[in-house]
Parts: C-alpha cells; structure tokens; sequence
C-alpha cells in the first residue's frame, strides 16, 4: 500500500513539471502582447489613474479621478504644462 502512495507521489510531481514545462514553452512563443501591441476596442474600462509613459520612461499623460478629475500632461521639462 505504501508503495503504491509513493509511485502515486511521483507520478504526480513529474506530471506537474512536465506540465509546468509546456505552458512555459507554449507561452514564450505565442506572447500575449497586451501592453504594448494591443490595438482593441472597448466598452468600458474602470480604474482611478491612467499613467502614459514616453519611450524613454518618463510621465508623458496622467488621467486620475483625485479632486473630482484630473488632467495633466507633462512637458518635455517636466513641468505640467496642462491641468484641468
């Protein structure tokens, strides 16, 4: 009996890495792309802060609903050259 919870055991953790294995596998070769290719339409998104970086890094855009709503963009000095 006992010999039979441990080949069940074994059995089970070499499922799990060569589970483990193939979605890693199929993962990097079909990336999701969710952030920086995503070209989609939708209804409604909810959330607090939109932030929108330029390509080196820095705050581009910030979109919050701190104070009843707010709209800033930055400049390239980064100063905020717009608020409403």
């Amino acid at each position: 009996m006992c010999r039979k919870r441990v080949l069940f055991a074994l059995f089970a953790v070499i499922g799990g890495v060569v589970g483990a294995v193939l979605v890693m596998a199929s993962g990097s070769f079909s990336p999701l792309g969710a952030q920086s290719e995503s070209k989609g339409n939708f209804d409604e998104i909810t959330c607090r802060k939109i932030r929108v970086v330029a390509s080196d890094g820095k705050l581009a855009v910030l979109i919050s609903s701190r104070y009843g709503g707010r709209v800033s963009m930055v400049g390239k000095d980064e100063e905020m050259a717009l608020q409403r």
